[in-house]
């Protein structure tokens, strides 16, 4: 049984005047796109991050001003897990304590007036 499945966006050729020449059938595959439903580059070109389009080699350069912003994020967001691991885990001893403070009251009374009735001070 065949099916039908429709290109992702940028993937086919869209008829417009720019590139009326390039799109040979209905089906053909946007400028540097190959393959089962246009999803592979073509040889020499590489994909463009978040897009759809494919480039040339030649054009590509390892531009790595995308590196700094990227750590500074990645701290940050590594920071913010442990801040709210802390703040969690606190949060979790906080309640423990509590639960268990009401008997360490109770006993804390006791052994104090125990003392009081025993060495007889006022």
């Amino acid at each position: 049984i065949s099916s039908t499945v429709p290109l992702p966006p940028g993937y086919g050729c869209a008829l417009n005047a720019t590139n009326a020449g390039s799109c040979t059938t209905f089906n053909s595959c946007a400028e540097s796109r190959e393959g089962v439903i246009c999803g592979r580059c073509a040889p020499g070109s590489g994909a463009v991050l978040f897009s759809a389009r494919c480039v040339s080699a030649k054009t590509c350069t390892q531009d790595w001003a995308w590196f700094g912003p990227l750590f500074i994020i990645g701290c940050a967001l590594y920071s913010a897990m442990l801040l709210g691991q802390g703040l969690a885990s606190y949060s979790r001893r906080r309640k423990e304590w509590q639960k268990h403070s009401g008997v360490f009251v109770v006993l804390l009374t006791f052994f104090q007036l125990a003392a009081i009735v025993v060495t007889g001070q006022d």
